[in-house]
Parts: C-alpha cells; structure tokens; sequence
C-alpha cells in the first residue's frame, strides 16, 4: 500500500489503515468545504440577480418621481412627493409642498 510517494507497507496495518482513514477524512472535509463555497457563490449570484431585478423595476419609478424633464426636482418638492415611492406600512404621513414652504407656526 502506497499514497503519494510514501510507502506504507513498511508500518504496521493499523497504522496503515490510520493513515488512510486520516487522509480519506481530509478528502471529505476538503470536499465539504467546496461545495459549501459553491453554495455560497450560487447564493451570491442569485441575490446580485435579485438586485439587478429589483433596481429594473424601481429605477423607473424613482426617476419619475426624482426627475420632472430630465431636470431633478428640488428637495422640498420630493419631500413633499414622498408618499408616491414609500412601501405601504412604512409610516410616512403626505406632507403638503405649502407646509414645506411655510415655516412653522407656534
């Protein structure tokens, strides 16, 4: 019995069969290990894949409500626009552009 260029025969069989139960173990953790970073690389692509889908159907909102002509609207008119973007359930209450533009009263 050899492995690699060591020759085993020389060494007692239980030695023998400890040498190939250590080596058949490394085997299989090596093993292990790549499949866990195959599922890791499979996992990261399919939530770069999930982001690039979402960005394709959010950026056409978010340009409409960002931009009027081409020309990006000024912060007070997104502030008060913020409701048409924001997910339901997410607490923003509709702010008017004249309660933006008044100062405050009190």
């Amino acid at each position: 019995v050899s492995i690699g260029n060591e020759d085993l025969s020389s060494k007692a069989p239980e030695v023998q069969q400890a040498i190939l139960e250590r080596r058949q173990a490394l085997q299989d953790a090596q093993e292990e290990k790549r499949a866990r970073l195959r599922a890791q690389r499979s996992a990261a692509e399919s939530e770069a894949d999930a982001q690039i889908a979402l960005k394709a159907q959010l950026d056409p909102q978010l340009k409409r409500w960002s931009e009027d002509h081409g020309k990006k609207k000024n912060i007070r008119a997104l502030l008060a626009g913020m409701d048409q973007v924001m997910w339901e359930g997410s607490g923003w209450k509709p702010i008017s552009i004249g309660d933006l533009l008044e100062p405050k009263k009190g």
